[in-house]
Order: structure tokens, then sequence, then C-alpha cells
């Protein structure tokens, strides 16, 4: 929604510089620059957080086949 919002201000600002009018509407530059980088930030997370889903199904599937096989659980770090 953000990136769409920047996209759409950044547009605006195109036309009106291209009119000669652009001067007075840095704020809306700005403000379009903001936004783009919060959708693409958020972009990110969202990527970040369906690998992350991808490889906790991977690490389960992984346990449970190991588990099938009779396999003892690995030593946890740090624990005595």
């Amino acid at each position: 929604m953000a990136l769409v919002a920047g996209g759409a201000l950044g547009l605006r600002f195109l036309v009106l510089f291209s009119r000669g009018d652009g001067g007075g509407y840095v704020q809306s530059l700005i403000l379009a620059a903001i936004l783009i980088l919060v959708g693409v930030h958020a972009l990110i997370v969202a990527y970040l957080a369906d690998l992350l889903a991808v490889n906790r199904r991977l690490l389960e599937d992984i346990q449970y086949r190991s588990r099938l096989q009779g396999v003892p659980p690995a030593p946890r770090a740090g624990r005595s």
C-alpha cells in the first residue's frame, strides 16, 4: 500500500515538474520517497518471514525423519 501511494505521489510530482510547476511540491517528493522506502522494507520483511517459514518446515521434516530412523537428538550448545 505504501509503495503504491509513494509511486502515485512520485508520478504526481513528475507531472507537475514537467509542466514547470514542480518547485513548490518538494514535500510531496520527500513523502513519496519515504513511502516507497517503507513499502520496500515491508516487502523485504515479508520475504524474510517466508524464508523462515520454509526453513522451519524443512527442519521439522528432518527431525521427523531422524526420529523415524532412531537417530538420537544432537546435544544442544550451551548445556552441560
